[in-house]
């Protein structure tokens, strides 16, 4: 399944819409983001970003902020989309796409919220009909995941947050 870049504009349109009209989502923020991927299986083969994934999303981490209450519910949802270089059997450049969606509850503590939460993961590796550099014949793959978020965040001030996690 090939994704194109008409669907994958669809999907980040589609996501915005829902979120904006959401009743809570009066103080959501839409992000964009740059990160780094690398994956590896030593002796065996490695996917490496190039030269980084690019991410919009929406999250909501202001409830607690705002709320005199000390249970909130916070959320981040986002699409990705990298270029990967592959090397194993030859080499390869492809297309990854990642969604990513977790919901939190968050107890707020002075400037400092504990959350635990629910998250899930869906990976597509785009590489359905590509051949690597020494003629073998690349495969889409798809990946899910569910996991379980706890962590932090920290207002240090009104526009500096530190958010720390860990996904079992």
């Amino acid at each position: 399944m090939k994704l194109s870049n008409k669907v994958i504009n669809r999907i980040l349109l589609s996501i915005l819409i829902l979120t904006i009209h959401l009743p809570f989502a009066y103080s959501a923020e839409i992000t964009l983001d740059l990160s780094y991927y690398n994956y590896e299986e030593p002796n065996f083969m490695s996917d490496t970003s190039n030269p980084a994934f690019i991410s919009l999303g929406v999250k909501n981490w202001d409830l607690a902020k705002y709320s005199d209450r000390d249970w909130n519910l916070l959320y981040t949802t986002e699409l990705s989309k990298g270029w990967v270089s592959y090397s194993g059997s030859g080499t390869l450049d492809k297309d990854y796409y990642k969604l990513r969606g977790e919901a939190y509850l968050g107890y707020k503590i002075d400037d400092f919220i504990s959350i635990i939460g629910m998250g899930y993961r869906w990976l597509y590796d785009d590489s359905g009909g590509s051949v690597s550099s020494t003629g073998a014949l690349g495969y889409d793959r798809e990946n899910h995941l569910f996991y379980v978020p706890v962590g932090g965040i920290l207002d240090l001030s009104d526009k500096l947050r530190i958010k720390a996690q860990y996904n079992y």
